[in-house]
C-alpha cells in the first residue's frame, strides 16, 4: 500500500503529528505517513495528483507551544453535513461545514485533527476547573454532554469520514481489523461479604431495613463471590474478564485490606488458572501521588505477579499527571477514562489508543482503553431499571458494531445481590449472551 504524504503547518508540530498518525495508523490501520512541514493555513493529504485539504481552525490561531491551553479556547461545536459522514450529520468541534469536491481534490472545513486531539487528549479537563465532591471532572462539565454528543464515538466518525474521502478519490483503503465489541471488566472494591448473621444484624440495628435483612436468607452465603459467574459469561462470549484488585486499606473508605486473606489467594489462583486477567485498582489517593501509586502497585504485584492493567478507584484522574505516574510504573493499559455520572464516550471512542502528554508534548507508552458503561452509573446516577439499562447497553453494542469500536464495560463483583441489584444478574447474562450471538 502506498504511503500518504501529509503537509502540515509549521507550528504545534508534535501535536499535529500525534493526532494525524493516531487517526491514520491506530484507527484506519494505514502505514505511518510521511510528514512535510510548511508555512500553511491547512493540512493537506496527498497521494499522486489527489489531495484532501483540511482547513486549520485552531492551532494556527495559537502558534506558540501550549498557548491553546486555556478555558477561553474550549470549543463551541456545530452540526454539519457532507457526503462523507457515516451518520446523517457530524459534530464539528472545531471548524465549519464547508465541503468542496472536484475530480482530484476535496476541501473540508471541519478541522478533524484539532477536534480529535481535543477528545483523545482530554486537555479540556486540565483547563476547566469543575470538579465533583470526589475531585473528579464530571460529565456535566464536559463539552460532549453540554452539546449532546457524549453518546457518539465522534473520533471514529471522523476516521470513517476520512476513509470515505480517500475512497472517493480512489485511494485503496486497507481492510479493517476487527476490534472486540466488548471488554468485560470488574472492580473488586470488596472481595467478600460479611457473614450472613452480621449483615442481618446490621440491617436491623444500623440501617433499620427489615426488607433488606430478610433478603439475606435468599442469597448465597457470599453474595459477592461472583467470580465463576463472571468468568463463565466471558468464556461463553469467547473473551476474557479483567479483574481489578486493590492494595489500599479500609481506613480511607476504600476496600478491606484483603490481600493477605485465604479468599484472595484462592480467587487469584482461580482467575489465573482459567486464563483471565488481573489488573490494579489504584487507591483513592494515587491519582496525583506517585509514591503512593508505586507502593500500592508493588504490594499487589507481590501477591499476584506482573500487572499491566490499571484503573483508578472512583475513576479519580489528574490530567495528564496520572498518565505519567502510570508510565513511570510500567503500566501498559489504563481503563479509567469514563464518567461516573453518565455513560458514554468520554474520549470520543471506545478504541484503545496511545496517550499523548500534552504538557510535555510527547507520546507515552501507556494506552487508554476508555470506559464506556459502568453498572453504578446506570443503577444510581441514572436510576435505571434492569430493562432500561439493558436497552441502553444494547444501543451501545450497536454503535460498537457500526463503528468497529469497543465497549469497555464495568460490572463490580458486588452488583448482583437480590435487594439493591435485583434483576441485574439476569441483565448481565442477557448482555453477554447478545454479544456472544453477534460475534
Amino acid at each position: 500500500m502506498p504511503k500518504l504524504h501529509i503537509k502540515i503547518p509549521n507550528n504545534n508540530v508534535e501535536e499535529r503529528k500525534y493526532i494525524i498518525s493516531t487517526l491514520l495508523v491506530n484507527f484506519l490501520h494505514f502505514p505511518e505517513p510521511d510528514f512535510i512541514t510548511i508555512e500553511s493555513n491547512c493540512t493537506t493529504i496527498t497521494f499522486g495528483e489527489k489531495s484532501i485539504i483540511f482547513e486549520d481552525h485552531f492551532w494556527n490561531t495559537h502558534p506558540e507551544p501550549l498557548s491553546y491551553l486555556s478555558a477561553d479556547n474550549l470549543p463551541h461545536p456545530t452540526l454539519c453535513t457532507n457526503p462523507f459522514t457515516p451518520e446523517k450529520d457530524i459534530v464539528a468541534i472545531y471548524g465549519d461545514g464547508k465541503c468542496e469536491i472536484s475530480k482530484n481534490t476535496i476541501d473540508c472545513g471541519i478541522d478533524i485533527w484539532a477536534s480529535a486531539f481535543f477528545m483523545l487528549t482530554r486537555w479540556e479537563e486540565y483547563v476547566c476547573p469543575a470538579r465533583d465532591e470526589h475531585g473528579r471532572f464530571p460529565a456535566t462539565a464536559s463539552t460532549t454532554l453540554k452539546h449532546n454528543f457524549l453518546h457518539r464515538p465522534i473520533v471514529n466518525e471522523y476516521a470513517e469520514m476520512l476513509r470515505n474521502m480517500l475512497a472517493r478519490l480512489g485511494f485503496e483503503t486497507p481492510t479493517q481489523s476487527t476490534n472486540p465489541q466488548l471488554i468485560p471488566t470488574h472492580d473488586i472494591d470488596i472481595l467478600q461479604a460479611n457473614c450472613r448473621l452480621k449483615s442481618f444484624a446490621g440491617d436491623l440495628l444500623k440501617r433499620h431495613d427489615l426488607k433488606m435483612a430478610l433478603s439475606r436468607f435468599g442469597e448465597p452465603r457470599d453474595v459477592y463471590d461472583t467470580f465463576d459467574f463472571l468468568m463463565d459469561k466471558s468464556e461463553e462470549a469467547r473473551t476474557k474478564s479483567i479483574f481489578f484488585f486493590m492494595a489500599s486499606d479500609h481506613r480511607e473508605g476504600h476496600s478491606d485490606n484483603y490481600l493477605n486473606t485465604k479468599k484472595f489467594s484462592q480467587t487469584i489462583e482461580k482467575i489465573k488458572k482459567r486464563g483471565h486477567d488481573i489488573g490494579f485498582h489504584a487507591g483513592h489517593g494515587t491519582a496525583d501521588n506517585p509514591q503512593r501509586y508505586a507502593e500500592e502497585l508493588q504490594l499487589l504485584k507481590k501477591h499476584t505477579g506482573i500487572v499491566k492493567y490499571s484503573r483508578q478507584h472512583f475513576l479519580k484522574f489528574d490530567m495528564p499527571r496520572t498518565f505519567n505516574i502510570l508510565e513511570d510504573n510500567g503500566i501498559t493499559y489504563d481503563f479509567s477514562l469514563g464518567y461516573s455520572d453518565c455513560e458514554g464516550y468520554r474520549c470520543g471512542t471506545g478504541n484503545s489508543y496511545q496517550v499523548f502528554d500534552f504538557l510535555n508534548r510527547k507520546t507515552l507508552n501507556v494506552r487508554e482503553v476508555p470506559l464506556i458503561i459502568m453498572d453504578t452509573t446506570l443503577r444510581f446516577a441514572k436510576n435505571l431499571s434492569p430493562n432500561e439499562a439493558e436497552k441502553l447497553i444494547d444501543s451501545y453494542s450497536e454503535k460498537a458494531r457500526a463503528f468497529n469500536t469497543t465497549n469497555s464495560l464495568l460490572f463490580h463483583n458486588s452488583s448482583f445481590d437480590n435487594y439493591q441489584w435485583k434483576g441485574w444478574k439476569q441483565l448481565y447474562s442477557n448482555i453477554i449472551d447478545n454479544i456472544a450471538t453477534q460475534s
